[in-house]
């Protein structure tokens, strides 16, 4: 974990050590080569994932602008959003759901954080229950694997890059970037509030929308390819329209 992004230097790596444990298997190989089979799991996954949602349209995803930058750049969102979407599909497994909830929420809890709300107005206790212990337990092997600094030089890290994506004026999709902690309280508030409503109503595509559209809003860091992972649930709805 280092922050620096003075000319020549990388961008700063700001996602927590949870994630090193999913990336350690590409650790070895050369870095164009896992980047390829990086993409190509984010891309299928991603889109067999969709097809629970979008079915024959799932597909159409690899042309989607936000999917196609995501894809592009490597980022984690495609295998978050699988996991996510899968997830909430298998909601009456509470243990699976756990899992994958768990490792999404622990790698980017922007995507997710609200996800009690929901799991909570839809009396999904277990699911709730496994979640956290997946979260904690990711939590616990990455201090066990790469040590407890790791944590602490990545807490120390987000003051700083939050701080440069101010001055660089990064787009974002957060309203809460640059809030107050009043208006952060309410916007957390209302999150939730859409959440659970959401929630009630077992719908899937309603669902995933829901969490991740009010988590990233929400959110004090989020960027717009963030939002691909709610693109299956679009083309559900316009598949929906066109059956109309």
């Amino acid at each position: 974990y280092r922050f620096d992004v003075t000319p020549g230097h990388s961008l700063p790596f700001v996602y927590p050590p949870t994630l090193l444990l999913f990336l350690a298997p590409l650790k070895g190989l050369p870095r164009t080569f896992a980047y390829l089979i990086w993409v190509a799991f984010s891309v299928g996954g991603f889109t067999a994932a969709a097809s629970v949602l979008a079915r024959r349209l799932a597909p159409l995803l690899v042309v989607c602008p936000p999917v196609v930058f995501a894809a592009i750049t490597g980022q984690t969102s495609l295998l978050l959003g699988a996991a996510i979407l899968c997830g909430l599909w298998q909601i009456r497994r509470p243990w699976l759901a756990g899992m994958l909830l768990g490792a999404a929420l622990c790698i980017k809890p922007q995507l997710l954080f609200l996800l009690p709300a929901g799991l909570l107005a839809a009396r999904a206790w277990r699911a709730l229950l496994f979640t956290g212990l997946a979260a904690a337990a990711l939590s616990l092997a990455s201090a066990a694997v790469f040590g407890l600094d790791a944590w602490r030089e990545w807490l120390a890290i987000l003051p700083q890059h939050q701080a440069w994506e101010a001055q660089k004026h990064l787009q974002t999709v957060s309203l809460a970037a640059h809030a107050g902690l009043p208006l952060r309280a309410a916007l957390v508030a209302v999150g939730c509030a859409a959440t659970a409503i959401a929630f009630l109503k077992d719908d899937l595509g309603v669902r995933l929308t829901a969490v991740v559209t009010a988590s990233v809003l929400c959110a004090p860091h989020a960027m717009p390819y963030d939002l691909a992972v709610v693109a299956p649930a679009a083309l559900a709805a316009l598949a929906e329209l066109d059956r109309k």
